[in-house]
């Protein structure tokens, strides 16, 4: 109910019933503003918990990609150049 209308029909209703109306509008609107700073709160905290593990996934995934990196240059494996250029160093093969 808008205040105009209760203002409207106020003085044809009797004090209690207009305190009443006054304390039910009064406690609606209370709840109405708790409930929108509750689901605020929830948000926020929601959205702040999503970048901290987006934040996370980002670091977890260069981690990951520096152990990649780390695993496919790895000086001591053996490959087919390095063959040929340990070779060549120690003079077992001319071409």
């Amino acid at each position: 109910m808008s205040a105009k209308i209760r203002d409207a029909l106020r003085a044809s209703i009797d004090q209690q019933v207009a305190d009443f109306v006054d304390a039910s509008c009064a406690v609606i609107q209370a709840g109405v503003t708790a409930n929108d700073a509750l689901s605020q709160a929830v948000n926020r905290s929601a959205l702040d918990r999503i970048a901290q593990l987006e934040q996370k996934i980002k670091e977890l995934e260069s981690a990951l990609a520096e152990k990649q990196s780390a695993s496919e240059d790895d000086k001591y494996a053996l490959t087919k150049a390095k063959l040929v250029r340990l070779m060549k160093d120690m003079g077992y093969f001319n071409g």
